[in-house]
């Protein structure tokens, strides 16, 4: 059966989902990668590719009225967060795919995705979610930021999977909000009580899927072949083959520095992290450099584009640091982890 993928990403994200692509080109089998593109450039740019498995999709094809009313007061990110789910039902109905999974563009996968869509199937469900999994000492942020994350979300084109859908369509354009207190922190938080209130759907149960920056310091390394791109690793008791990892918050600092903002926690794996992170830091470096040479435009994303960055004064980032220490979980946070990822701090950079 054929792997049915979509994401979604603008002209300055063409690195990583070129690298997305790439991933996907080396570790599966009969797959289709549907893209939309959020702006026209980017259109532009995987037309001119001619990749023949990826299918750019252009924004005005697929906006409807009730999208273009939800893309009137939301920031570019809190948009492209509510237009994912509707992505999915794009695919499904568009181009009448047999299922579906959304998956978040800044991620590479070391196996084939195929994995998931079998396990769905071996357990006679119709969608299947990944969970955050957060490190031990992070497991209240699923109150804030939601027990699943939307980054690999599969959906059968069938009738339970579709209402389901179209349910969490209409949660998405009501509200996306970037704002943690919102209730729903963009897509997220909808999937809650999915697993509970729904016979058809199932969390993954591969621990090699969805590994990322809130559940790294679970897994240490076993073994990585460089040569054919794998990695065995340790976590829960058991070992397991690395299926995609997600560089989420990954921010550049110039084109040959990143801020990878991973040492958060106490006992990270370097052996893990430095080469894992080096490798995709040079494929990004590839696909920059490629775009450079094709279009002579720069692109060099240094922030996360769902949230506003900027100078704060020392009186205001000692305000905020005062809120996070009074809130629940707050003091043992900051000794857990925000004083580690201080101290480690210098180990956040990488440079090629």
């Amino acid at each position: 059966m054929k792997t049915t993928l979509c994401t979604l990403f603008n002209f300055y994200y063409l690195d990583k989902g070129l690298a997305l692509y790439e991933s996907l080109e080396r570790v599966a089998g009969d797959f289709v990668l549907y893209v939309l593109t959020m702006d026209d450039d980017c259109y532009a740019y995987l037309k001119d590719c001619g990749f023949a498995r990826l299918v750019p999709v252009r924004l005005s094809d697929f906006e409807d009225e009730a999208l273009l009313e939800a893309k009137k007061n939301r920031s570019f990110g809190e948009y492209c967060w509510t237009c994912s789910a509707s992505l999915i039902r794009y695919v499904l109905t568009h181009y009448g795919e047999e299922s579906c999974a959304y998956i978040d563009a800044d991620m590479l996968f070391y196996a084939d995705p195929a994995i998931l869509f079998a396990e769905m199937d071996e357990r006679g469900a119709s969608v299947l979610l990944t969970g955050h999994r957060f490190n031990r000492h992070e497991r209240y942020r699923e109150e804030i930021e939601g027990r699943f994350c939307v980054e690999f979300n599969l959906f059968r084109n069938e009738s339970k999977a579709r209402a389901l859908l179209d349910s969490w369509i209409g949660q998405c354009l009501a509200g996306c909000s970037s704002d943690k207190d919102s209730g729903s922190f963009g897509d997220q938080k909808y999937l809650n009580r999915w697993v509970e209130e729904n016979d058809c759907v199932v969390e993954t149960r591969h621990l090699g899927a969805g590994v990322a920056p809130w559940n790294i310091a679970q897994y240490k390394l076993v073994a990585h072949d460089a040569g054919k791109g794998t990695w065995r690793l340790f976590v829960r008791g058991r070992e397991t083959d690395l299926l995609f990892f997600h560089f989420a918050s990954l921010k550049h600092i110039s084109r040959q520095v990143a801020d990878i903002d991973l040492y958060r926690y106490w006992g990270i794996d370097d052996r893990f992290v430095v080469p894992l992170y080096t490798e995709y830091l040079q494929l990004l470096e590839k696909y920059k450099q490629q775009v450079l040479e094709k279009t002579g435009r720069e692109i060099l994303l240094k922030s996360h584009p769902a949230f506003e960055t900027g100078e704060r004064s020392r009186a205001d980032r000692m305000k905020a640091l005062a809120r996070r220490l009074a809130a629940p979980h707050g003091l043992s946070h900051f000794f857990r982890v925000e004083l580690p990822q201080k101290l480690l701090r210098k180990k956040n950079y990488i440079a090629l």
